[in-house]
């Protein structure tokens, strides 16, 4: 009754109308032989009679069907992609050692896995992009002889590539670069030239002890927030406070599953919290340091796990960081190691426990406290008492609670919706400004951003640049959104044009005389740090700001700002170098309009054009404004001292498009 179901005689049960030509098949032959949809296969069926079936997992069409289905498939990207199930998935050692034979099975510490680079001959052996022919033999080319991603990264040289499907472990981006010029230019300014060694490796700000060399480095900030000098530290982590950070991780078996190109979702987390905290400014402090001790600048980490009720778990006091939060790298690579190899691997979801676990991770009152949840399950115990009553210590202890949910793939889960409810249970106010749903690979992003005021986490923990003079806590220029402040920053310059904050071209310089004789940038030699700096502008407290006559004080701010187009005479104006514009009817000086300091930049503007014959005649680039820039007809006539409306356009009057006398 049924046109989309077939009933089949020999095993006896209901089925879908094929949609392939597999079933049509009489003979093994005849089977083998199909190639539309991925081919047949020739199985024995529930009566102990062959028959011909689609392949599995050869039907799906996309990445994300192919890898959530749960007879476990594996999606290859090349081409247009294909997906085939995946080899040895035997769950057994004995299972996978007794497949040995016939499909080429081998147990590796705690998994089955495929064997590869066993081939005789070199043809057969290039075959397999993991391998590659050496003195006679075939071999597994660096890295690839890794099959899981935590193996993958506890070698330095290695890295688990998602950038194509499967994800595969292969050498490190940084290592693949040959030369110091295709090193220094990585697009994600990740790599530095190790010059003794004549090699690329990832990049280590910290290396970079003076304050010229730092400024110097695409990628790297040097901080002066706390006490001391300063550090050199990754420019995306430059605008993070003192902070103490705990992680709350997930350890339920659900996380076990693939997720996007990771074939273990628990393991890419803790990997992705391993390479993360190899980039952050930690505060160079063990855990297990008094807790009422002086300590150094910069971030502290811990880990919490959770997972079934009663069972969230930290590392003890003997390992690691003994169970707090540590600055020390080498003490979270112990706590790291033992929350991979010791995962809870419960069903059930409960975080009572692990909030109360983190609380006590939270010891020092002069530091930024943030819990940060990453999960993908229903947090069972929300909005239970004993939560509650954690999640109120946390909130009256000052702590800020934010949240990951992670999903598998880009579609959203059944338990979306329940979870994400459960989890905004336990998160700081306004909840949703501290919630994030995402796809594993986003989550790289949300961690090396947790610092920049320009990100939805970052905007509520980032510090911001405050003070004057040598008291100003600077911040990496591309986190200042405001011209004022960016301006103030003596580190830095603000482009009209771009509309963005920028290193001042002083920064290059690490040579005081060199520094100096730069007129056209405005530098100078800081003999505090050892920079050279642009020239302060208006850089004055409130009550020296008046005394400057080309400064403001700016109430809104809470700033001492510059002066722009601020003349009371026509002289005044017109004599100013920043280019100003004198309009006699009103008596009043007002910025030029146009300040695109580029002719691409300058004609992206509708409203302005670059005029190549005023070039010379100014000191500032030739980009002015173009009047009557518009196709209302009313917009055209209401402005009818410069324009009129000529058929079907509008057009400048005769000589009114000049700013200038000149």
């Amino acid at each position: 009754a049924d046109a989309a179901c077939t009933w089949g005689a020999g095993a006896m049960s209901c089925a879908k109308v094929p949609t392939t030509e597999c079933p049509g098949q009489q003979t093994q032959k005849d089977c083998e032989a199909v190639v539309a949809f991925g081919g047949c296969v020739w199985v024995m069926g529930a009566l102990n009679e062959y028959h011909c079936m689609e392949k599995p997992c050869v039907g799906h069409r996309s990445e994300d069907s192919c890898v959530t289905d749960q007879i476990l498939c594996v999606w290859d990207s090349q081409g247009s992609g294909s997906c085939s199930k995946k080899e040895c998935t035997y769950a057994t050692e004995g299972e996978c050692a007794a497949k040995g034979g016939t499909e080429g099975c081998m147990w590796v510490m705690d998994h089955c896995t495929k064997k590869r680079c066993s081939a005789g001959e070199e043809t057969a052996c290039v075959a397999d992009d993991a391998c590659e022919w050496v003195a006679a033999s075939c071999q597994y080319k660096k890295c690839r002889n890794y099959d899981s991603e935590a193996s993958c990264n506890h070698d330095a040289e290695c890295h688990w590539d998602v950038s194509a499907a499967p994800g595969k472990c292969d050498v490190k981006v940084c290592l693949r670069y040959d030369t110091e010029g295709a090193c220094e230019t990585d697009p994600e300014l990740r790599c530095s030239w190790d010059t003794e060694g004549k090699r690329c490796t990832d990049k280590d700000c910290g290396k970079l002890g003076s304050p010229c060399a730092c400024s110097r480095d695409r990628g790297c900030f040097w901080d002066t927030s706390g006490s001391g000098s300063g550090a050199c530290v990754t420019g995306a982590f430059g605008g993070c406070p003192l902070m103490d950070l705990v992680i709350l991780l997930d350890g339920t078996s659900s996380m076990k599953r693939p997720f996007g190109r990771h074939s273990n979702g628990y393991d890419a987390v803790v990997e992705y919290l391993r390479d993360w905290a190899r980039v952050l400014p930690l505060s160079g402090d063990s855990g297990k340091v008094d807790p009422s001790a002086k300590i150094g600048n910069g971030v502290r980490v811990g880990v919490v796990q959770f997972g079934a009720q009663g069972r969230a778990t930290k590392v003890g006091y003997t390992m690691g960081s003994g169970g707090h939060v540590s600055g020390l790298m080498s003490e979270l690579d112990v706590d790291l190691d033992y929350h991979e190899a010791q995962m809870i691997d419960t069903q059930d979801a409960y975080v009572a426990g692990a909030l109360q676990l983190a609380q006590n991770m939270f010891t020092r009152p002069d530091r930024k406290k943030v819990l940060l949840v990453i999960s993908d399950s229903v947090i069972l115990d929300s909005g239970k008492a004993a939560v509650h009553s954690a999640v109120s210590s946390l909130f009256g202890a000052g702590v800020k609670v934010f949240g990951v949910l992670l999903r598998p793939t880009a579609a959203f889960p059944s338990t979306a919706g329940a979870a994400e409810a459960a989890m905004l249970n336990v998160l700081s106010d306004v909840r949703e400004e501290h919630f994030l749903n995402a796809e594993i690979e986003d989550l790289k992003g949300i961690l090396g951003t947790l610092c920049d005021p320009s990100q939805q986490f970052g905007r509520l923990i980032a510090s911001t640049a405050t003070g004057t003079g040598a008291a100003k806590q600077r911040q990496p220029c591309p986190m200042y959104f405001d011209k004022d402040l960016c301006n103030h920053d003596p580190s830095c310059r603000w482009s009209s044009g771009l509309l963005v904050c920028s290193d001042s071209a002083c920064l290059l310089h690490c040579d005081k005389d060199v520094c100096v004789s730069d007129a056209t940038n405005l530098c100078a030699w800081d003999e505090s740090t050892g920079m050279c700096t642009k020239r302060p502008i208006c850089d004055h407290l409130m009550a020296e700001c008046p005394t400057d006559p080309g400064c403001k004080w700016d109430a809104a701010k809470s700033l001492c700002v510059e002066k722009v187009c601020q003349h009371q005479t026509e002289s005044g104006c017109l004599s100013d170098p920043m280019g100003c514009v004198w309009k006699s009817e009103e008596d009043h000086c007002t910025a030029r309009p146009c300040t695109y300091t580029s002719k691409d930049s300058c004609e992206l503007d509708m409203a302005c054009k670059w005029d190549v014959t005023v070039a010379g005649t100014q000191p500032w680039a030739p980009c002015v404004a173009q009047p009557c820039a518009t196709t209302d007809a009313a917009v055209c006539q209401a402005d009818s001292r410069r324009c009129e409306w000529v058929g079907n356009s509008c057009k400048v009057r005769p000589c009114v498009e000049y700013l200038d006398e000149k």
